[in-house]
């Protein structure tokens, strides 16, 4: 396995919780699992760093990163100016084939959900509706963009989605945004975006000073979000 590899696996079980935030992680643990040297997986740590995704602790190695809820908020106050935009120019713009695409998109989280498939299945078919609804604006490469930006939100996410087996609201909302797309209802986009995006802080809002506090650094009392 190279490096891209091990960068790609890494990566991915951290977005997907399988490695926690907080856990510590350790240069001679990667290398023994992968069975490589210490100077590529060091790679796959700068990387990771360089990414947010790992933080290097003087004198005790190296930890997964906190999700930062301040960066969480603040990328979804972003998602949701832009999104609702998003979805009033996806209205004017959308062809049957693209609607139809949405339609297809609910079917498959409706199979998801009645087959009791993985939180990381679902959590892919969301990010997958998302984009497509981008597609029909003509905004394909805004969603990538926004990817890229987003290594807190992505775990905050799929934390909602294994945490409160939140699939069918997500699924409800989808269907939501589905029927304004199929009726043009201009005036439901920002009401109803704003309520799908900010549905995992209303849900987890007690858990993350709770039960999930290890996971989160939250910001300071005083300071600014």
């Amino acid at each position: 396995m190279d490096k891209l590899e091990i960068y790609n696996q890494l990566k991915e079980e951290i977005i997907d919780l399988k490695i926690e935030p907080g856990a510590l992680i350790s240069e001679n643990e990667i290398s023994r699992r992968f069975q490589v040297s210490r100077t590529p997986v060091r790679d796959v740590f700068l990387r990771l760093c360089n990414d947010g995704l790992l933080e290097v602790l003087p004198q005790r190695g190296t930890k997964v990163s906190l999700i930062d809820m301040e960066l969480v908020m603040a990328t979804i106050n972003m998602r949701t100016i832009v999104e609702i935009q998003i979805l009033k120019d996806g209205i004017e713009r959308r062809t049957p084939a693209q609607l139809q695409q949405l339609k297809t998109d609910l079917a498959h989280q409706r199979e998801a959900i009645a087959k009791q498939r993985t939180p990381d299945e679902f959590y892919a078919l969301d990010s997958e509706f998302h984009e497509h609804i981008f597609a029909i604006a003509g905004q394909r490469a805004m969603w990538q963009i926004i990817n890229q930006m987003k290594v807190h939100y992505s775990r905050f996410r799929m934390l909602d989605v294994k945490a409160n087996f939140s699939m069918n609201e997500l699924l409800h909302e989808h269907e939501e945004i589905v029927e304004i797309v199929e009726k043009r209802q201009r005036e439901r986009c920002g009401e109803v975006m704003r309520y799908h995006l900010e549905g995992g802080v209303r849900r987890l809002h007690d858990r993350i000073q709770g039960e999930f506090s290890r996971y989160f650094k939250l910001p300071q009392v005083g300071e600014e979000a």
